[in-house]
């Protein structure tokens, strides 16, 4: 995991309906699926109805809150198809 991707945090909640001697509110840890592509993986769009698949493309940034993806050039590091995020079903390894 990179420094500038961020793990989900677990949620704290209190219950009155609880009783707790200490009186403090218990953790509840969020399941997420793990991303399925990390930043700097090199991918392809995929294709449908029989066309050839398009690039391959790196992963440029991994947009958590979404689970989407932007791509850029393998070379260049360029941002490609303006920008557009992708989801995971959109592309392949």
């Amino acid at each position: 995991m990179s420094k500038y991707e961020s793990r989900p945090q677990p949620l704290v909640t209190h219950s009155d309906t609880e009783s707790d001697e200490s009186d403090r509110g218990q953790v509840v840890k969020t399941k997420s699926k793990p991303l399925e592509f990390k930043r700097g993986a090199i991918v392809y769009i995929r294709a449908s109805g029989g066309a050839a698949r398009d690039g391959p493309y790196k992963i440029e940034k991994v947009l958590r809150e979404s689970r989407k993806f932007t791509l850029c050039d393998v070379e260049s590091s360029i941002t490609v198809k303006d920008g557009r995020e992708f989801t995971a079903e959109e592309l392949e390894r």
